[in-house]
């Protein structure tokens, strides 16, 4: 009864929501914390992940590996910029990124860029599922679609919204957890 092009809409707003989750900082390292880093390198700005191999050797370090070693001091500027609160040390053709323990102060600040998050991913869901009711409305208007058939949709419609939005708290419960857990 649901569209299968409004689903899609639903699973892309998941989709996004838990991509910008990731980038979040939890108490471990994780490539995902510096492989959307902007590098201008070639005049023009790239993905650390398109220019270098990202690794993690241990829990509270990166090792970033330039394919080009061309590229080492602007990956190095770029990772100073991002301010992830650890300074890149150059070493050869590898840049190690050491990441300082967090503090309590920075994991609630965090927790709440999370909860942000979850709120526009949540308004992402409203947002489509409005468009889809005002697309119903139009049709119930000219006569296209019955009261009942308007209402029916709209009552399942909002059962699909309310499942996503649980799976939405799913994952920020999740990530929260992540995050305060040291």
């Amino acid at each position: 009864m649901i569209p299968h092009d409004v689903v899609k809409k639903f699973d892309a707003a998941i989709d996004h929501f838990t991509h910008e989750l990731s980038q979040l900082r939890t108490g471990r390292a994780t490539p995902a914390l510096v492989e959307r880093v902007s590098v201008l390198a070639y005049g023009v700005d790239t993905p650390l992940n398109q220019l270098a191999n990202i690794s993690t050797p241990d829990s509270k370090s990166l090792t970033i590996q330039p394919w080009d070693k061309n590229v080492i001091q602007a990956v190095e500027k770029a990772l100073e910029l991002a301010q992830l609160g650890a300074k890149p040390v150059v070493a050869g053709n590898l840049i190690r990124l050491n990441l300082p323990p967090m503090t309590e102060e920075r994991r609630k600040e965090i927790t709440k860029i999370a909860n942000q998050k979850t709120e526009e991913a949540k308004v992402a869901v409203r947002m489509v599922r409005e468009s889809v009711i005002r697309g119903w409305k139009e049709d119930h208007k000219s006569g296209a679609i019955s009261e009942d058939d308007f209402h029916g949709r709209q009552k399942k419609l909002q059962e699909v919204v309310d499942e996503y939005n649980e799976k939405i708290h799913q994952i920020f419960a999740k990530k929260e957890e992540e995050i305060l857990s040291i």
